[in-house]
């Protein structure tokens, strides 16, 4: 294209004085023809008026010769008659779709890039453009994208990998243009690059770290996988300078929170939380949604504690609101989540509201259908409709082994409450079974299931004992036990049933 239009530089000064005009005359021909063919793709414009000017002075940069014939086509005033035929010019109205069709050629030039391969990312941005005029020779129009982004270095204070990973893209496209321009700021500039993927490596490493301790939380992992030496290997490296950074201090305190003994991971925990509200709001999503489900597990297995009980309402009802107003999908273990704290606290329009809500949008290894079963099950147990719930959960049978034991426990529960003899016993009994036979569940959990078979078979031993024949003594023994060792969310069931047993011994 400049070897066909080589008076571009001249004819921004006459026509159209934007850089809209600097960015097409920079296009090869080849490229024209591309965006000819994406401005007449039904897939891809809409034959508005941004669409027609774009068409418009690309068609004119293409055919035009002449200077002054090109330089009299592309007057305001000539391209706002070929858009809006017998109107009279409006300069705010020209403006304004002027910007959109300069919106419209950036479009373009990401979906070519990718066409292309040239993007280094599924999603292009200001790096790529760079890159995609300079590979043009155009080094004037991407001086003028690196300037871009120069500002956004400074100005983005966004934390996470995204953020991570725009930086070190944004360098290394300002290192590519200083080196084509021979700049003196290169060095410092590549300096900058080497940081910056440093810190790029050191987030990914940590979230794959964190993804592998979260595994092994909910499952066991083969014996060859060794998490602990993963951690310590990590640890060799804090001297770098992402560990002094925002992310990185969040990063650390999260893997000791996960890794660390019980007294270094309270430790740990407390930092992280601190961290997580100081930064809770440029946190990226990713990010975010991580940090906070180590929040909510490490408060969820602390319940017992009335601090950690604390923090885990308090996000419930955070996580509650962000449901609310997001009309997106959401995951099974968020929701499933949700519907438990929110039985929990007898929150039951919430839980009604929210499985209504989110029905048909809730996503993992089942149907959406089989998740809000499971979510109306707990509701009906709670409206005590135990027949009802009792049909819901029959059928249901899930993959994740949790969800599998949360579906026996809702079924006891379901039983004792219609004094159903035979299906309580078996269904204890399956359950004890399963447990004797299970291999692949974290010892937290396993605990959680077997505290809950070890209560509820107490209860239901002095619940079909003739009242003359039960023995204060035992029930007394059973409430201390709940009150001291229950790190459940069941607890509230196990009182209630305690008061039916002793409605004078129970205080809440």
């Amino acid at each position: 294209m400049e070897q066909n239009f080589k008076h571009k530089t001249s004819l921004s000064t006459i026509m159209i004085k934007s850089n809209l005009i600097e960015d097409l005359s920079a296009l090869q021909k080849e490229d024209i023809t591309n965006l000819l063919l994406f401005l007449n793709s039904p897939y891809y414009s809409t034959k508005d008026d941004a669409s027609k000017l774009l068409y418009y002075v690309a068609r004119i940069l293409e055919h035009s010769s002449k200077k002054e014939a090109a330089a009299e086509l592309l007057k305001r005033e000539c391209v706002f008659k070929e858009i809006f035929k017998e109107e009279t010019f409006n300069s705010r109205r020209f403006s304004k779709v002027q910007h959109e069709a300069f919106c419209l050629l950036r479009k373009f030039i990401q979906i070519e890039m990718k066409r292309q391969e040239i993007a280094e990312e599924q999603d292009s941005n200001l790096s790529d453009i760079v890159h995609f005029f300079m590979s043009r020779g155009a080094l004037k129009v991407a001086k003028r994208y690196v300037h871009q982004l120069k500002r956004f270095l400074k100005k983005d204070s966004s934390i996470g990998q995204e953020n991570a990973r725009k930086r070190l893209a944004a360098e290394r496209a300002i290192s590519g243009y200083l080196t084509a321009v021979s700049d003196v700021d290169e060095g410092a500039n590549l300096l900058s690059a080497l940081e910056a993927l440093e810190h790029q490596y050191f987030s990914q490493r940590a979230d794959l770290l964190l993804a592998l301790l979260n595994l092994e939380q909910q499952h066991k992992l083969a014996s060859k996988v060794d998490t602990k030496q993963h951690v310590a290997t990590f640890f060799l490296y804090r001297d770098a300078s992402w560990f002094q950074t925002e992310i990185g201090c969040l990063y650390v305190s999260a893997i000791q929170t996960m890794s660390g003994n019980a007294e270094e991971g309270q430790r740990s925990f407390e930092e992280l939380l601190r961290l997580y509200l100081t930064f809770q709001n440029r946190i990226e999503p990713y990010e975010r949604d991580r940090f906070e489900t180590i929040i909510y597990n490490f408060c969820a297995r602390h319940f017992q504690n009335p601090k950690y009980r604390e923090h885990l309402l308090r996000f419930y009802q955070q996580k509650a609101k962000q449901v609310e107003k997001n009309a997106g999908t959401i995951h099974a273990s968020n929701f499933i989540s949700l519907v438990r704290l929110g039985i929990y606290t007898q929150d039951l329009s919430f839980v009604k509201h929210i499985a209504a809500q989110c029905r048909g949008r809730i996503y993992g290894p089942e149907s959406s259908e089989m998740y809000y079963r499971l979510a109306q099950a707990h509701i009906d147990f709670e409206k005590t409709n135990y027949d009802e719930s009792l049909y819901l959960l029959n059928g249901l049978y899930f993959e994740d082994l949790a969800l599998q034991y949360i579906v026996r426990i809702l079924e006891i529960k379901n039983a004792f409450e219609l004094q159903a003899e035979t299906l309580v016993e078996s269904r204890l009994h399956a359950l004890r079974m399963a447990l004797s036979r299970e291999k692949h569940m974290p010892a937290v959990k396993y605990r959680t299931f077997r505290e809950f078979y070890g209560i509820t078979s107490r209860l239901w031993r002095l619940h079909v004992t003739p009242k003359e024949k039960r023995r204060l003594s035992s029930i007394q023994k059973l409430n201390r036990d709940i009150q001291t060792h229950s790190n459940s969310v069941e607890v509230r069931w196990y009182r209630a049933k305690l008061k039916q047993l002793s409605p004078f011994l129970i205080h809440y």
